[in-house]
């Protein structure tokens, strides 16, 4: 039985998943040195960027920022906690929740992971003039949305 297959049509779909897997392999490459990986490193970043706007943040704001699931972000955040990248308390809003907060050893690999983030994103995107790099985040913003659209039919 033969199944039609038209590699034109999933042209996109290849590109994206190249430019992903290059991306999370150069990523994955920097932050060995630290003893993390990219999916950890997800956390602290969002955790960076939200300690201290947010009165507390939870497992499942990180869930839901992440979109991973419970016992993804559990095995997650318990390297994180064992690497001493996080600390873990008791919420004092819900007793049910810890809240999660970054570590100094965490804070103090912000600059470093910022600086990296950066200069992968202007290798990534060297060639491509000030418009075609807006352009590009616009295109891409669109693609986004209309997978978005994709989820949330299912």
């Amino acid at each position: 039985m033969s199944v039609p297959f038209d590699p034109a049509k999933a042209q996109t779909l290849r590109l994206i998943r190249r430019i992903h897997n290059a991306l999370l392999k150069n990523r994955n490459k920097h932050l060995s040195e630290f003893g993390l990986t990219a999916a950890q490193s997800d956390i602290i970043v969002y955790l960076l960027r939200n300690y201290g706007e947010k009165d507390e943040i939870n497992q499942l704001d990180i869930q839901k920022h992440l979109q991973l699931s419970n016992p993804t972000v559990s095995g997650l955040l318990n390297r994180l906690e064992d690497k001493g990248f996080i600390s873990r308390t008791s919420s004092i809003k819900d007793a049910r929740y810890n809240c999660v907060k970054p570590t100094q050893k965490a804070l103090d690999l912000a600059t470093t992971m910022s600086e990296h983030m950066i200069s992968t994103e202007e290798s990534m995107l060297s060639g491509l003039s000030e418009t075609e790099r807006r352009e590009l985040i616009r295109l891409l913003s669109t693609v986004l949305a209309n997978v978005d659209k994709i989820e949330d039919e299912k």
